[in-house]
C-alpha cells in the first residue's frame, strides 16, 4: 500500500516542509495551499495596505450575478440581471424599488438570514413558485408558518417534512445543469435507501456474465417501472397529458407511462419522473410515429 507524503514544496521559498505548515484548501488538487503558512503571513504584513485596499473595494463592487444566483434563491429575494450591465444583479427592495446590491450588503444579507434559519428553509414565494414547476407539492409547515414544508419522494411514504438548505440548494443545482442525478427531497435516510429512483443504477447490463444475474436484473427493473408508472399517474391525476382523457371520466382507459427522452439515447433518466408523463395508448402509438422516435429509429441507435 502507498502512503501519502508527509512532505511538500512551498512554491514561494522552494523548501520542502511538513504538511502541517500548510494551510488546508479543498479547491487544489493535493487540498492544501501552494505557499507555506510563514510565506503567507510574511506576505500580508508586507502587503498590508494593498491588501487592505483591495478588500474594500471587493467589499464594495457590485454583486455578480452567476455567484449569487442560487443564493438568492434561497433567500427568497426577487432579483433580476442589472440592464445596464448583465454580469451584475438587482434586488426589488421593499420599497419596490430596484437597485444593485454590493458584495458586502449580500454578505450581510447572508449572515443574517443564516442567523434566522441555520437548518430548515424558509417559506417564501419564489420558493413555491420554483418547487411547484419542478412538480414538487409544497406547503407551510402548520405549526411554524415561517417554515417551508414538502412530501418525501418515497412513493410508500409521501409524508410533509421540511427541507434543509442544503437539500434545496442540490435540488435547484441539478436544475441548473450544475449538478448530475435527481437529488430529489427525501424526509429520511431510511426513505432515500428504499426509494427506487434513488438506488436506479447507471447501466444495470453492466459487467453481468450469467444468463441468471441478467434475468434477475431483468425482473428487478420491470417491478421498478411497475413503481415508477404508478408514482408518474399518480402525480397527472390519471389523465392523458395530450388529449386530457381520465380514468375517472372512461374506466376502461389505458394509460402508459411515456419516456419523453427515450431510454435508449437516455438511460440515466430512465426512472426520472421529470423525464416520464402519462399518455393514454392511442397518444403513446402517436409519439412513437414522430420521426427519431420510431422503434426502427431507436433500435439503429443501439445498433
Amino acid at each position: 500500500m502507498l502512503k501519502k507524503c508527509s512532505n511538500k514544496k512551498c512554491s514561494h521559498n522552494g523548501i520542502p516542509q511538513p504538511l502541517a505548515n500548510f494551510s488546508k484548501n479543498p479547491k487544489s488538487s493535493d487540498g492544501y495551499n501552494n505557499w507555506c503558512k510563514d510565506c503567507q503571513k510574511k506576505y500580508q504584513e508586507e502587503n498590508a495596505e494593498i491588501l487592505s485596499k483591495k478588500s474594500k473595494q471587493r467589499k464594495n463592487k457590485p454583486a455578480d450575478f452567476n455567484h449569487y444566483h442560487d443564493k438568492l434563491i434561497l433567500l427568497g429575494e426577487k432579483f433580476r440581471r442589472d440592464p445596464d450591465n448583465e454580469n451584475y444583479i438587482q434586488i426589488l427592495s421593499k420599497q419596490n424599488e430596484w437597485f444593485t446590491p454590493t458584495y458586502q450588503q449580500i454578505q450581510d444579507r447572508i449572515k443574517s438570514y443564516n442567523k434566522y434559519s441555520k437548518r430548515f428553509v424558509v417559506y417564501s414565494e419564489n420558493f413555491a413558485e420554483l418547487l411547484i414547476k419542478f412538480e414538487e407539492e409544497v406547503r407551510r409547515d402548520p405549526n411554524n408558518q415561517n417554515l417551508l414544508q414538502i412530501r418525501c419522494k418515497n412513493s410508500k411514504c409521501r409524508k410533509w417534512f421540511n427541507p434543509t438548505n442544503s437539500q434545496l440548494q442540490s435540488r435547484f443545482a441539478v436544475f441548473n445543469g450544475r449538478r448530475s442525478g435527481g437529488s430529489y427531497f427525501y424526509c429520511s435516510d431510511k426513505c432515500k435507501d428504499e426509494c427506487i429512483l434513488y438506488n436506479m443504477q447507471k447501466d444495470p447490463y453492466d459487467n453481468k456474465k450469467t444468463e441468471s444475474e441478467i434475468r434477475n436484473i431483468r425482473v428487478r427493473k420491470d417491478i421498478d417501472m411497475i413503481h415508477l408508472s404508478q408514482m408518474v399517474f399518480e402525480r397527472d391525476k390519471y389523465t392523458c397529458c395530450e388529449c386530457h382523457k381520465s380514468l375517472e371520466t372512461e374506466p376502461d382507459l389505458k394509460l402508459v407511462c411515456h419516456h419523453v427522452l427515450p431510454v435508449k439515447i437516455e438511460p440515466m433518466f430512465a426512472s426520472d419522473m421529470d423525464n416520464c408523463q402519462t399518455l393514454c395508448e392511442d397518444c403513446h402509438i402517436q409519439k412513437h410515429k414522430i420521426s427519431g422516435c420510431k422503434p426502427t429509429d431507436l433500435n439503429k441507435i443501439c445498433e
